[in-house]
């Protein structure tokens, strides 16, 4: 492998930001043979040899050779932050609305997705896949209601989370 030069490594930087979420579209023959197109991933890093560093949601990590391997971006952390802004001063008729928005904009890229129960006002959303340089990000929703159960969204951000437990609202099921 040949080593890039640093214009051809700052293109691949901006197509392959770190902590970018990936799907895999083609690889080459390869001996480890675990990864299928559509596998989703994220982005660790790039190195001088033109490899995207890859942590694959099946587990373990392996780069992808650039020009012989092909993976395409679904969000990086611009996009990410554009649509925690959409969400702010939004309105849902209940809150199972409000999830089904966040589940509709997100499952696509981060399929292990997990929403807790509602909690004074708060509706967590843990991603269940590391992104955007955090291990386990997670979305806090903000929101008030009224008593016709009209949902008002406050604030909305993304911070590093922790896992609790996978006990909550499972995709398609009903509060």
């Amino acid at each position: 492998m040949r080593n890039v030069s640093n214009a051809e490594k700052a293109v691949l930087m901006k197509m392959y930001p770190e902590g970018c979420r990936v799907e895999l579209e083609y690889m080459g023959p390869d001996p480890c043979d675990k990864l299928e197109c559509g596998d989703l991933g994220t982005v660790i890093s790039i190195d001088d040899a033109e490899q995207v560093h890859i942590s694959w949601d099946k587990g373990g990590s392996l780069a992808l050779a650039y020009k012989v391997d092909r993976c395409k971006c679904l969000m990086a952390k611009e996009q990410m932050q554009e649509s925690l802004m959409e969400i702010k001063g939004m309105s849902f008729t209940g809150i199972v609305q409000m999830m089904e928005w966040i589940e509709d904009k997100f499952l696509s890229v981060f399929p292990n997705i997990l929403m807790r129960p509602p909690v004074n006002n708060e509706l967590i959303v843990e991603l269940g896949n590391g992104a955007f340089k955090f291990n386990m990000p997670r979305i806090s929703v903000g929101f008030t209601q009224n008593a016709k159960g009209k949902v008002y969204v406050k604030e909305c951000s993304m911070r590093e989370g922790k896992v609790i437990g996978r006990t909550s609202r499972n995709r398609g099921e009903s509060l």
